[in-house]
């Protein structure tokens, strides 16, 4: 059984931060959240910290803890879902950049997302957790969907 990390970085829209996966990875050109396996001796958070530094350039804050969804593919994977925060870096923004094994990324939509974008299979797993989330966030910034 394989341990798995991922975070949820919400914009005031209530958007999520996706990756659509490489070419060269099981499940290609598929949407997922951004994370990865948690290696021994660490915790998911900090495995998040790690994989977000590692796949996007970003320094994250791991928050609370969203849900945990069990899959059986090749292997059994269980995913620990949280919801991240950017680190304060100063007076700069930090922009995310995409590494040559990923295919894009893009500010999405949970619940347009669940209908329109090929996702893994973790993430239609993780669907009532992530639209929860993304309505309490737009709620509070005023930005009703």
């Amino acid at each position: 059984m394989k341990q798995v990390a991922v975070g949820l970085l919400l914009n005031e829209f209530g958007e999520v931060l996706m990756t659509m996966r490489g070419f060269n990875k099981p499940r290609p050109y598929m949407w997922e959240y951004p994370g990865g396996l948690i290696n021994d001796g660490e915790t998911p958070t900090q495995a998040l910290a790690r994989e977000w530094k590692e796949e996007l350039g970003l320094d994250i804050v791991p928050g609370e803890w969203i849900t945990e969804v069990k899959l059986i593919l090749e292997d059994t994977l269980v995913i620990h879902v949280y919801q991240v925060y950017l680190k304060p870096n100063g007076f700069s923004t930090q922009v995310p950049k995409c590494r040559e094994d990923q295919h894009g990324m893009a500010w999405a939509n949970p619940a347009h997302s669940v209908c329109w974008r090929i996702m893994v299979p973790s993430c239609y797993l993780m669907y009532p957790s992530v639209n929860d989330l993304s309505v309490k966030t737009a709620t509070y910034f005023g930005r009703h969907r």
